[in-house]
């Protein structure tokens, strides 16, 4: 990542749930993305519980559509999309 794109996130570069009411509350986001990279098999494999968990605290702490995003592997996105979905209701 060129540093010009990650010097406004700095202080939470770290930290998903921080960056994610960032882009909300300082540069005006009307939804946020997240593609749950870490849970690549091919990267740090991360488990579909640890992604749910991950999903819900952003989403609780948004007010904001969150769009959640895969690896595209079909069947580590599969648990962990299903794990995700079930994490987190519809507010409204």
């Amino acid at each position: 990542m060129a540093k010009a794109s990650i010097e406004p996130f700095h202080d939470v570069k770290n930290d998903p749930v921080a960056w994610a009411k960032k882009c909300v509350s300082k540069y005006g986001a009307e939804m946020i993305a997240l593609q749950l990279v870490s849970t690549d098999p091919n990267g740090l494999d991360r488990s579909a519980e640890e992604a749910g968990a991950l999903v819900k605290k952003i989403a609780d702490a948004i007010d904001v559509p969150l769009i959640v995003c895969g690896t595209a592997n079909h069947e580590k996105d599969t648990q962990v999309l299903t794990v995700c979905a079930r994490s987190v209701r519809i507010k409204g």
